[in-house]
C-alpha cells in the first residue's frame, strides 16, 4: 500500500494490525497501529477507512487504560457513523461509549449508551457489539445497584459468546455472573467465578478472573494463592487495562471484608500507580474512599476524615453509585 501510494490500503492494513496487536496483548503496538491509521485517515473523505481508523484507535485507547481521552475518539466514531448511515459502526461507538463512561462514574448515561446494542446488534447480526454492550451496561447496573438488570445483561453477553464461541467473551461473563452472585450474597457465586478461570486463558481477562475467584473462595489460602496468580500477570505480562482496574478493586473489597486496612492501602496504592498516567473518576473514588476507610477502620477519624468522607457521599451521590461507606 505504501509503494503504490494508496492511503485507504494503509488505513486497512494498519486497522488490521491494530487488531491483531490486541489479540496478542501487544497493546502499546495496537495502540500506535490506531494512532497511525487515524493520522492518516482524518483528511480523508472516504468515510469506511474512517470509520475502521477511529474504531481501532478507541479500543487502542481502552486497551492501555486510557478511558478518559477514549470519549472523544468513541464519539467522533458515532458521529461520523451517523452521518455515513453506518448501523455497525454507530453500534460499535455505542458499546465502546457505554464501557468508557462507566469510569466516568457515569453510570446512567453508560446504560443509555448501551441500549442501542442491547436491543439491535444481534438482530443485525453484529455479534461482538452485542456481547460487549451486555458486557458493558452490566458493570453500570451493578454500580448502580441494579442486580436483576446486571444478571440478565451478564446471561444475554454469555448466551450470544457461547453460540458465537468466544471464549474470552465466555470468560468474561462468566465474572460478571460471579459478581452479581457475590454482591446479592448468593454462596454459588464460586461456580461462574471457577468457571471463568477455566476459559480465561489470554492477557486480555486472565487476571481479572483469578481475582473473580479469589474474592469469592471460602479458602483464605486459595484466596490469597489466586490473587498472588493475578499480582504476578499483571506485573509480568502487558494485560488490557481493565484487568488493573478490577484486580484492584477486588483486593480492595476483599481486604475490606477481612477487616485488612494495609492490604486495603496497597491495593488502592496499586490502583493509583496504573493510573497516574491518566487519573479517571473512577479510580479516584476507589482510591479515596479506600484510604478513608483504612481511616475508619483504625480509628483515625478527625476533621480531614469528616472532609473526605463528606466529599465521597457527595460523590456517591451525584454519580448514583450504591457502594458501601463509613456511616451507613
Amino acid at each position: 500500500a505504501i509503494k503504490t501510494g494508496s492511503v485507504n490500503g494503509q488505513i486497512e492494513s494498519l486497522y488490521l494490525r491494530s487488531y491483531m496487536h490486541g489479540q496478542s496483548s501487544e497493546l502499546t503496538e495496537c495502540y500506535d497501529c490506531a494512532e497511525k491509521a487515524v493520522e492518516l485517515a482524518r483528511p480523508l473523505n472516504t468515510t469506511e477507512v474512517k470509520l475502521k481508523a477511529y474504531e481501532v484507535y478507541g479500543a487502542g485507547h481502552y486497551q492501555l487504560g486510557l478511558m478518559r481521552s477514549a470519549i472523544p475518539v468513541s464519539t467522533q466514531l458515532l458521529e461520523l457513523a451517523q452521518e455515513a448511515g453506518s448501523k455497525e459502526a454507530e453500534l460499535v461507538a455505542h458499546y465502546q461509549l457505554c464501557g468508557l463512561y462507566y469510569y466516568s462514574n457515569e453510570f446512567k448515561k453508560a446504560v443509555d449508551f448501551g441500549q442501542l446494542p442491547i436491543q439491535q446488534a444481534e438482530r443485525f447480526g453484529f455479534i461482538r457489539a452485542a456481547i460487549l454492550g451486555n458486557e458493558f451496561a452490566s458493570r453500570s447496573f451493578v454500580a448502580l445497584g441494579m442486580y436483576e438488570e446486571a444478571r440478565q445483561c451478564a446471561e444475554n453477553s454469555l448466551r450470544i459468546a457461547e453460540t458465537a464461541s468466544m471464549r474470552a467473551r465466555i470468560a468474561l461473563a462468566f465474572v460478571r455472573l460471579s459478581e452479581v452472585d457475590r454482591l446479592e450474597g448468593s454462596p454459588s457465586s464460586t461456580i461462574p467465578a471457577e468457571r471463568a478461570v477455566e476459559l480465561a486463558d489470554s492477557a486480555y481477562i486472565q487476571p481479572w478472573a483469578l481475582a473473580s475467584a479469589a474474592i469469592s473462595s471460602d479458602s483464605t489460602s486459595t484466596k490469597f494463592e489466586l490473587f498472588a496468580a493475578a499480582d504476578r500477570l499483571l506485573e509480568t505480562q502487558t494485560c488490557t487495562g481493565h484487568n488493573h482496574f478490577h484486580v484492584r478493586e477486588l483486593q480492595i473489597e476483599d481486604a475490606l471484608a477481612r477487616g485488612d486496612w494495609d492490604a486495603m492501602e496497597t491495593a488502592a496504592e496499586r490502583l493509583e500507580a496504573f493510573a497516574r498516567p491518566e487519573p479517571l473518576p473512577w479510580t479516584e473514588f476507589q482510591v479515596k474512599r479506600s484510604r478513608v476507610i483504612a481511616k475508619w477502620g483504625r480509628k483515625e477519624q478527625d476533621e480531614v476524615y469528616d472532609s473526605q468522607l463528606a466529599g465521597l457521599v457527595d460523590m456517591r451521590r451525584s454519580s448514583g453509585m450504591k457502594i458501601w461507606l463509613p456511616g451507613d
